[in-house]
């Protein structure tokens, strides 16, 4: 039993290219979007209160500071 034992897959694996490429296209999007969002989620839930306590101030200076144009 010589050579690559996988190569019964290959010849499914170009008749099914294109199918396979967009499968795995979507998978890695969905996939990407799904990490960003944790992400996003860990960190804010993390420093919620410490960037909404700075927004608040920014807001506040902002508002309280007279223009000088």
């Amino acid at each position: 039993m010589a050579g690559n034992p996988l190569a019964i897959l290959f010849p499914y694996v170009k008749k099914y290219a294109v199918e396979l490429y967009l499968l795995i296209g979507a998978y890695s999007y969905f996939s990407h979007q799904r990490n960003l969002s944790r992400t996003y989620n860990s960190l804010y839930s993390k420093f919620d209160f410490q960037r909404k306590y700075h927004i608040e101030r920014l807001r506040n200076f902002v508002q309280n500071s007279d223009p000088k144009v």
